[in-house]
């Protein structure tokens, strides 16, 4: 019997399926962001935020993959704090992902939305400081990966700061019960578990990151099985 745990699965996962209906996308969003708070996702993004970010009146910051949002309205409540002016994108395939973000960040006119592939926004991209993200890169295949992070090294202007999960049986069997214990949408419970068998062994990721030239990392394993990402380009 192949071990399931020794590679990277290429099966979509649910939330990938963009005719996902606006309910159980909402729910499957709110799920989310009840996980990004209990393993305090958006205070890891902004600890490597804060090694990387740059001296400037206007600091612009792009979340790939960003949900609902709740990552950048963190930093968004941080910055404000700490009198930076901040511009602040969340991008995500999905329109109605967007649409979410948008509602829910009305009282943040830092923060906007955009519709639209990452690979190809990362392409495209112009005047970005930052890129940030939060269990969105274990979405994509490795060749996508690599493709991502060399356009990101070359227009990004500062740095990348990403946290995503680590693949492992003990990640499986935690998200597997997780997912039902706390009665979890069937996308939850499908994408939960199948989530860590498309996630990332230190080793892959160093893989990735050299065929993209990033040199200039630190990674490491943070709470609740995963890594964390810091890059300087």
């Amino acid at each position: 019997m192949a071990n399931k745990f020794a590679a990277r699965s290429n099966e979509s996962e649910l939330l990938d399926d963009l005719s996902v209906s606006r309910e159980v996308l909402y729910k499957n969003l709110d799920e989310l962001e009840t996980l990004n708070r209990l393993s305090r996702g958006p205070s890891i993004i902004l600890a490597g935020l804060k090694s990387i970010l740059p001296k400037k009146e206007l600091i612009t910051i792009v979340d790939l993959g960003c949900g609902s949002g709740d990552t950048l309205r963190f930093i968004a409540r941080w910055g404000r704090k700490n009198k930076l002016k901040l511009k602040l994108i969340g991008v995500d395939i999905n329109p109605m992902v967007i649409d979410c973000l948008n509602e829910r960040s009305h009282e943040y006119p830092e923060i906007s939305g955009c519709s639209a592939d990452a690979s190809e926004y990362a392409a495209n991209m112009q005047d970005v400081d930052v890129v940030i993200s939060s269990l969105f890169f274990h979405h994509l295949n490795n060749h996508e990966l690599i493709q991502i992070f060399t356009n990101l090294h070359k227009r990004c202007n500062f740095g990348l700061v990403f946290i995503d999960l680590k693949r492992s049986r003990t990640a499986y069997y935690s998200s597997w019960i997780a997912t039902r214990l706390f009665n979890g949408s069937h996308l939850s419970k499908n994408d939960g578990p199948l989530s860590v068998l498309k996630a990332f062994k230190k080793s892959d990721l160093e893989f990735i990151l050299e065929r993209a030239g990033i040199k200039n990392y630190m990674l490491r394993r943070v709470w609740m099985f995963r890594y964390q990402l810091i890059a300087s380009f």
